[in-house]
């Protein structure tokens, strides 16, 4: 069970700008721990400009009534500058989807409510049942996938529920007025007019129908992303032809990296309001949210996962990204990641429970030295998935030794994953 204590406590509106909740540098603190290391490592830092590498780490340090207070450091924050989110962007839009079915506030209507998704238009596809599993499918299932293995047709299928038009405004009413999430992933035949399009939806309770939902077609503007929206030196198109000029992603999601590591704080720290609040969720949603974000693919009862087909390192890039270890006994990440055109992101929420240890980090890196879009030829396995996997390990050793005048009480993030939450 998890609950939330109401403490009449003053917290600073501003996660990463206020003065004591801050980035800090520190004579290049997150440097120093990164220097002398070898191997990707000590590549990457050599070369961080051209890797585009960004972090932002959080220390949390607890009070004798468990009260939080945040430390943030920054390595090359790069808020203004461009970069692919890929997967990541799955997050906001999960997050969106969980409010609107609180917001619509029907008897019977829930995460777990059966549907179905209709299309009236090319290239729209019908979804009727989930062959990966079981002849009913809802929402929770699809988070689910969307958390334990980045699913992409799962995200779309989010995707078209919540709708461009609220994602849109979602972000901005939430304080993200810099996120965009305009279109479907892995989907190349459609179009960014087709991505304004979202298909019908209709709920079932039992046999009867409980709510039913229209095609919706967004009509507004998105913002202008970010600079440098052209990227590299060439790509491969759809003909498979080398085209040598740069990668356009002016047409594409963005997630910047602080925005993501305030929204991490804001799922796993909701008792402390930020300025806009961003959402108001119940206690079984962050159950569902803190269920899925930290379970490892094989806990999966349904659909289930094959071991030798996903490593819990799957989508766990800090400390497991390189490795085909299990987890470290009692270390769990709750996180959200990303994969695609040579840009590597995490954002996670670290926890160790064996020796009371818990930290935020974010990172985003940039590993396609040819400069060559869709070509397949990324360094994820030799420098971006290592440089990863030992950073989180660095942050995790010194985390358990930095000394701590009270322990945290971790338990509210001790959840089952044998449940009939996440046994579905």
């Amino acid at each position: 069970m998890i609950t939330f204590a109401k403490r009449n406590i003053c917290i600073p509106l501003l996660f990463l700008l206020s003065a004591c909740m801050g980035s800090h540098s520190e004579a290049g603190f997150l440097e120093k721990l990164m220097q002398g290391r070898s191997g990707p490592m000590a590549k990457i830092m050599a070369q961080a400009d051209n890797f585009q590498v960004q972090i932002l780490y959080t220390q949390i340090d607890r009070d004798s009534l468990n009260r939080a207070q945040f430390k943030t450091f920054a390595f090359r924050n790069r808020a203004e500058h461009y970069f692919y989110p890929a997967s990541t962007i799955k997050l906001p839009a999960a997050l969106v989807a969980i409010e609107k079915i609180r917001q619509l506030n029907k008897e019977g209507l829930t995460l777990f409510t059966p549907l179905e998704i209709d299309s009236v238009r090319s290239p729209q596809t019908a979804v009727r049942a989930d062959s990966t599993d079981s002849p009913i499918i809802h929402l929770a299932q699809f988070i689910k996938k969307i958390m334990l293995v980045s699913d992409n047709d799962a995200y779309n299928r989010v995707f078209e529920f919540v709708g461009a038009q609220s994602l849109a405004e979602k972000m901005i009413t939430w304080g993200y007025p810099k996120v965009i999430i305009r279109r479907r992933l892995a989907a190349p035949d459609y179009s960014p007019q087709d991505n304004r399009y979202t298909n019908p939806f209709r709920f079932y309770q039992e046999d009867s129908l409980l709510y039913e939902q229209k095609e919706a077609y967004y009509s507004g503007s998105y913002p202008d992303i970010i600079q440098p929206a052209l990227w590299g030196k060439g790509f491969i198109n759809r003909e498979g032809e080398l085209r040598e000029q740069a990668f356009d992603f002016s047409e594409h999601n963005f997630f910047p990296l602080e925005d993501g590591h305030r929204m991490l704080r804001q799922i796993f720290f909701p008792e402390y309001p930020q300025d806009p609040a961003p959402w108001q969720f119940s206690q079984s949603d962050y159950q569902l949210l803190y269920t899925y974000m930290s379970m490892l693919p094989r806990e999966s009862k349904q659909p289930e996962y094959p071991e030798e087909d996903y490593l819990d390192g799957f989508v766990k890039y800090f400390i497991l990204g390189d490795s085909s270890q299990r987890m470290p006994p009692g270390v769990r990440i709750f996180n959200k990641v990303g994969m695609a055109y040579g840009f590597l992101t995490d954002h996670a929420y670290i926890v160790d429970f064996e020796n009371q240890v818990e930290f935020l980090l974010s990172a985003s890196i940039f590993v396609n030295e040819n400069q060559i879009f869709n070509d397949n030829v990324y360094e994820y396995k030799t420098l971006g998935l290592p440089f990863m996997a030992q950073l989180g390990r660095i942050l995790l050793e010194h985390e358990r030794k930095r000394p701590r005048d009270f322990l945290p009480d971790l338990s509210r993030f001790q959840v089952s994953y044998s449940d009939s939450t996440s046994g579905i």
